[in-house]
């Protein structure tokens, strides 16, 4: 509940775009998400928290392929 269900939205989001800009490979998604995930703290749902979750997890990408 929460939050979580957004995160892991973005999360994918974010995997799959790096995936198609050949920064990583197909098979490192799974391990992408679990990266982003494992930086979110689970909230209410609100407009807000998921304004603040996807700030948080699109300036997290750059460390996202484990970098």
């Amino acid at each position: 509940g929460g939050v979580m269900p957004a995160a892991f939205c973005i999360a994918s989001e974010i995997a799959v775009q790096l995936f198609l800009s050949g920064e990583i490979s197909f098979l490192e998604i799974y391990e992408v998400i679990k990266r982003l995930l494992s930086r979110v703290k689970n909230a209410s749902l609100s407009m807000e928290a998921i304004s603040s979750l996807s700030l948080t997890l699109h300036e997290d990408r750059p460390s996202a392929r484990g970098g």
